[in-house]
């Protein structure tokens, strides 16, 4: 039985944690890292990242 839904985790979860940290906004994160901006806010929002 094939699982739904993404993979555990995000190739990008350590990166935005970093720059979060680092007191980026999430706008300058999307452009650093290359991804949309609806990317790192879901890793924002809910809660994934400290």
């Amino acid at each position: 039985k094939k699982k739904l839904g993404r993979k555990e985790g995000s190739k990008y979860r350590r990166d935005i944690t970093i720059l979060k940290k680092g007191r980026f906004t999430q706008s300058e994160i999307a452009k650093k890292l290359g991804i949309s901006l609806s990317t790192v806010k879901r890793h924002w929002n809910n809660g994934i990242i400290g």
